[in-house]
C-alpha cells in the first residue's frame, strides 16, 4: 500500500504548529485507519508494532513509568475503561485514561483525572513527536493512532499518574497500545466487527484480542453469551495458558443483582468479595450488568495489589461517571431521545435489549447513519427486525466511508414499513421528533454521528 501523500519531509523538518486546529489538520494529513481502514486480511502488512516500540524506546519508554490496565474487546471496553477510571479517581488516585475514537476533539482521547489534555500540551506534544512519528526511515509511514498513543503515554508520564487505563484501538495483537506492560489485562464482550482485518469468525477475533495478554499477567474475562464463549473462550484460554497468565472470570468474586432500571439509570445490589454495596449507575440494560461486573472485578484486583479504593469511591465514581454517546439519554420523555454509537451487530443487539428493558412495547423511531464497511444488514436487523411499530430514518454519516442515506434506507425496507431518508442529521431528527410523540427516538449506527446529533439536538430541543 502507498501512503496517500509524500510524507518524506516529515521525519526531518521541524513542525511549526501554533494552535490545536493546526495540529489536528497536520494529524489528518497522515494515515488514519479509523477514517480509511486497510482492506488486506493480514493486518501485519499495515501495523508495525516493532517500529512503534523502537520509537518508544528512544523516548525512554514512558509507558513503563506507571502501572497500567489494558482493555480489549468488541464492545464495552470504553465503558469499562471510563467507569474504572472514574472510580479510581474518586478514590484520590491520579488516573490517566486513553480511549478512542473521539467524538469532537482528538484531545478527548487523553485524559488525566477526567480532564482532557490541554490545547497547549496537545500542540507541544505533536510538535515534539511529529517529526519522530511522521514517517518511517524505510519509506514506510506512521499513523494518527500511533502518534496519539505515544502522546498519551508521554503525557501520563509527565503528569505523574498513579495508574493508567488504556483502551485498545483495534484488535489487540498488533494494536500499538500493546506496547504497555500492564499489571492487569481485561477482555470485554466479543463479537464480529472489523472482520476484514481481524477475521470472519469469533475464534479468529478472540485470537487477535488475546494478543494483549502478557506473560504471567492476570487477565479478567467479561461474561460472554454461551455461543460466543463456546467458540472464543478456548482460544483465549490457550493463549493465557501458553503465557502463564492467570485467568480471572469477572464473576468469580463479584455478584450483581438488579434492583430497578429506567432511562435515568440502574440500581444494583453488589457483593464485591464479600462486601455488600448498593450502587447507582447511569447506564442500563444487560450490557450494564456485564460491564459493571467486570469493572468491579478490576477494582477487587487493584485492591489486592495495594490500591486504596474504598467502597465510598466505588459509589461516588459510578454516580459521577458519564460515557457520552453510549446509551446517552438526552431527554427522558415526550418523546425520550437517546444517542448510542452502536455500529456492529453485538452493540446493536445490546442497545435494543437495553431499550426493551425500560420501554418494552413502546415504538422506536431509529435515526440511523452507517459506514459502508460495516455489517449494515446485521445492525439494522438487530435494531428493528420483527418490530412492526418501529420506524427508520436514514441520513449520511460525516465520513468518507459513509453509506449513502438512500442506499441505507433500501437496506431497511425489509425490516420496517415506515422508512425514510433525509440529507442531514438535523432534518432526520426533526422528522423523527414530529412523528414520535409517546415513543423513543434513538440515534445509532456510528460513533461519527454522536457529536453532530448532540449539536443538532441542542438546536432543536427547547
Amino acid at each position: 500500500m502507498v501512503p496517500p501523500k509524500d510524507m518524506s519531509s516529515l521525519s526531518s523538518a521541524p513542525l511549526r504548529l501554533r494552535t490545536e486546529a493546526e495540529a489536528e489538520r497536520w494529524l489528518l494529513d497522515l494515515v488514519d485507519y479509523e477514517r480509511r481502514p486497510p482492506v488486506h486480511r493480514e493486518a501485519s502488512v499495515f501495523f508495525h508494532l516493532d517500529r512503534f516500540v523502537e520509537q518508544l524506546n528512544a523516548l525512554g519508554r514512558p509507558q513503563d513509568d506507571y502501572p497500567s490496565v489494558h482493555i480489549a474487546g468488541t464492545a464495552g471496553k470504553g465503558w469499562i475503561a471510563s467507569a474504572l477510571a472514574a472510580i479510581c479517581q474518586a478514590a484520590g488516585l491520579r488516573v490517566g485514561l486513553y480511549t478512542s475514537p473521539h467524538l469532537a476533539s482528538f484531545r478527548e482521547r487523553i485524559r488525566v483525572d477526567g480532564r482532557m489534555i490541554s490545547p497547549k500540551a496537545f500542540v507541544e506534544g505533536i510538535v515534539e513527536l511529529g517529526p519522530r512519528f511522521g514517517a518511517a526511515d524505510d519509506g514506510g509511514f506512521r499513523t494518527v493512532f500511533e502518534i496519539l498513543t505515544a502522546l498519551g503515554f508521554q503525557h501520563f508520564s509527565r503528569r505523574g499518574v498513579d495508574l493508567a487505563i488504556i483502551e485498545t484501538g483495534l484488535g489487540g495483537r498488533l494494536d500499538c497500545t500493546t506496547a504497555v506492560q500492564p499489571i492487569l489485562s481485561i477482555i470485554a464482550s466479543l463479537g464480529l466487527d472489523h472482520t476484514a482485518i481481524l477475521g470472519n469468525t469469533l475464534a479468529e477475533i478472540a485470537w487477535e484480542k488475546a494478543g494483549i495478554i502478557k506473560p504471567r499477567t492476570p487477565v479478567i474475562l467479561s461474561l460472554q453469551p454461551s455461543d460466543v464463549a463456546r467458540e472464543a473462550m478456548p482460544v483465549i484460554r490457550d493463549v493465557a495458558r501458553k503465557r502463564q497468565a492467570p485467568i480471572i472470570p469477572a464473576g468469580r468474586r463479584v455478584r450483581l443483582s438488579l434492583v430497578r432500571e429506567s432511562l435515568r439509570g440502574s440500581e444494583w445490589k453488589a457483593d464485591l468479595g464479600g462486601r455488600r454495596l448498593a450502587l447507582h449507575c447511569r447506564s442500563f440494560g444487560p450490557s450494564a450488568q456485564i460491564n459493571l461486573t467486570t469493572v468491579l472485578a478490576a477494582v477487587d484486583f487493584l485492591r489486592v495489589q495495594g490500591f486504596e479504593i474504598p467502597d465510598s469511591a466505588v459509589k461516588q465514581g459510578l454516580v459521577e461517571w458519564i460515557w457520552p454517546g453510549r446509551l446517552e439519554v438526552i431527554r427522558a420523555a415526550k418523546p425520550a431521545v437517546i444517542i448510542d454509537g452502536a455500529h456492529n451487530p453485538l452493540e446493536a443487539r445490546t442497545l435494543r435489549a437495553a431499550i426493551d428493558g425500560v420501554a418494552l412495547g413502546v415504538p422506536v423511531h431509529w435515526v440511523v447513519a452507517m459506514l459502508r464497511d460495516k455489517d449494515i444488514a446485521g445492525v439494522l436487523r438487530e435494531l428493528a427486525g420483527g418490530r412492526g411499530d418501529d420506524s427508520i430514518t436514514t441520513f449520511p454519516a460525516p465520513s468518507p466511508r459513509a453509506l449513502n442515506a438512500r442506499e441505507l434506507a433500501c437496506h431497511a425496507l425489509d425490516l420496517c414499513s415506515r422508512v425514510s431518508c433525509r440529507p442531514t442529521i438535523k432534518e432526520a431528527l426533526n422528522l423523527a421528533l414530529q412523528e414520535t410523540r409517546c415513543g423513543v427516538v434513538v440515534v445509532a449506527g456510528s460513533l461519527y454521528i454522536v457529536e453532530p446529533a448532540r449539536q443538532a439536538l441542542r438546536e432543536i430541543l427547547p
